[in-house]
């Protein structure tokens, strides 16, 4: 046992000094196609994870599907803790199971998914990393300000009740822009008029869509002395809204819910901690 703890210890070294010295090359040569670091990298860190996962049998999370909403946000908890706990190498050697080419070919004829997620568009907001899940895992929906509108209502109508996925995540992020936008935008405030949407173009779509949450916010803490605890309110009301009006435009949604096959699950993601966290409402303010 000792011997397997030093091993990962020792690939986990080598993998925090690769990623230091990939990141000092990504951070000085941008723009540059530069390959043979990169190429070698590959092939040892490839070669190290084959022996620690063949050898050393590290145990990944190769769980039934979850049969309900439960265990389904309980799996991705625990993946989530993987992602967040700083084993990297346990975190890399699920991956390179669950998007082998044996993965790969098994999921060509169907997708059996087992959580239907809502996110923002944000480049540092990636559930399949953020929860650790592999390929055809996660059924995943993606729209800046994870808001809604009916192409969005009915994908998730088609996560939930096609592909039968017990639970839906609705993930709001730490420091989204699109929050920030509205909390900014003119639009944000009563002296607003037609001519500021015209500025705004098809931003305002979106806009639109997140200033209830910005108002609600606001009202709450002064944007000038607190921007980011507006932000941060803001965030969480509107995933909270997001639940309501699926709940309230979906039949599908609410006889799911109301038969306990669906389980909603409104959280916001951490850049910082690398955590999720359920959104409860009845401890936002009134």
């Amino acid at each position: 046992m000792a011997d397997i703890e030093n091993e990962i210890d020792e690939n986990e070294n080598w993998l925090e000094v690769h990623a230091k010295m990939h990141h000092r090359h990504h951070r000085h040569h941008r723009h540059s196609h530069k390959k043979e670091v990169t190429v070698n990298a590959v092939e040892k860190l490839n070669k190290r994870l084959v022996r620690i996962l063949h050898d050393k049998e590290i145990q990944t999370d190769c769980s039934e599907r979850p049969s309900d909403g439960k265990e389904a946000w309980h799996k991705l908890k625990k993946g989530n803790c993987r992602f967040n706990g700083g084993n990297i190498v346990a975190f890399l050697a699920n991956i390179a199971e669950e998007t082998s080419l044996e993965t790969r070919k098994f999921l060509v004829s169907s997708q059996t998914p087992f959580a239907t997620i809502l996110t923002c568009s944000d480049s540092r907001c990636s559930p399949e990393l953020i929860f650790d899940q592999g390929l055809g895992q996660l059924f995943i929906i993606r729209a800046a300000g994870n808001v809604i509108d009916d192409v969005i209502l009915g994908t998730v109508e088609y996560g939930v009740e096609h592909l039968k996925t017990p639970v839906l995540v609705l993930m709001g992020h730490q420091n989204c822009g699109a929050v920030k936008a509205t909390c900014d935008s003119p639009l944000s405030t009563e002296e607003s008029g037609e001519h500021d949407k015209v500025e705004l173009g098809y931003i305002a779509a979106l806009v639109n869509k997140i200033l209830p949450a910005v108002r609600y916010a606001k009202k709450h803490h002064d944007y000038m002395k607190e921007p980011s605890e507006v932000a941060n309110l803001a965030t969480q009301k509107n995933i909270v809204n997001v639940k309501n009006e699926i709940l309230a435009k979906s039949k599908v949604v609410q006889e799911l819910v109301e038969n306990n096959q669906l389980n909603i699950i409104p959280c916001v993601y951490s850049f910082e901690s690398g955590e999720t966290h359920k959104v409860k409402e009845e401890r936002l303010p009134q």
